[in-house]
């Protein structure tokens, strides 16, 4: 399939799911509750289905540890001229998040799996860099940068450590751990999380086509 296919069948995906709304199949409200199935259920099947065998290099850890410095250095050159231009605190703070991170979950996971899925590696190498580099990021420094510009100003070290417990950064963990050990998964356990996992990239769009809006 050619690039511009590759993107013209996520699109066309991502559109049924407006026209789903449109029709009054599926309501906005829906993409919560689809999110929540993804961010909890499919995302973490995903990512065990991604890693499950396959070699992590340092490399990969180092490429996503390296980039996720580079955000922080990224913020702190945007600081300098809001801070000088005497921008306010908000208008800072959306700035510094929205100039540094991106969905590379959600919108990264779809386009690397349909343009490299054949590719060894290339999951396995996408779920390291959006865990370790973007995912922990966002929920430690982009969660405190937030907190600080915006109307809270207190810390809330549970919000910075909330990464830390979700379901897909666990089950990373685990599946590191279980490849390094050379643990064996039954077949009917990698098979089901393969099932689930096929499951995310078509309610990323889904959820993604929902919450379009006419211009």
């Amino acid at each position: 399939m050619t690039p511009f296919g590759v993107v013209l069948s996520l699109f066309l995906v991502l559109f049924t799911g407006y026209l789903l709304k449109r029709r009054g199949i599926l309501h906005p409200s829906d993409a919560g509750v689809m999110n929540r199935l993804i961010l909890d259920v499919t995302l973490p099947a995903f990512v065990f289905h991604a890693l499950y065998r396959q070699r992590v290099t340092a490399d990969m850890v180092h490429a996503a540890w390296l980039f996720a410095v580079l955000q922080v250095l990224v913020m702190a050159l945007l600081w300098m001229p809001a801070r000088l231009l005497r921008l306010p605190r908000p208008v800072v703070g959306t700035l510094l998040l929205t100039a540094v991170y991106g969905n590379t979950g959600f919108l990264g996971y779809p386009v690397i799996q349909t343009v490299f899925g054949k590719v060894e590696g290339a999951m396995a190498a996408a779920v390291v860099y959006d865990q370790l580099s973007v995912a922990m990021s966002v929920y430690t420094v982009g969660v405190a940068v937030a907190m600080h510009f915006g109307s809270r100003y207190e810390s809330n070290w549970r919000e910075l450590v909330h990464f830390f417990k979700t379901p897909t950064f666990l089950v990373l963990v685990v599946t590191l751990l279980v490849n390094a050990l050379g643990m064996p998964i039954p077949a009917f356990l990698t098979h089901a999380a393969q099932l689930v996992a096929g499951a995310t990239v078509p309610l990323v769009l889904l959820s993604l086509g929902l919450m379009l809006e006419p211009a």
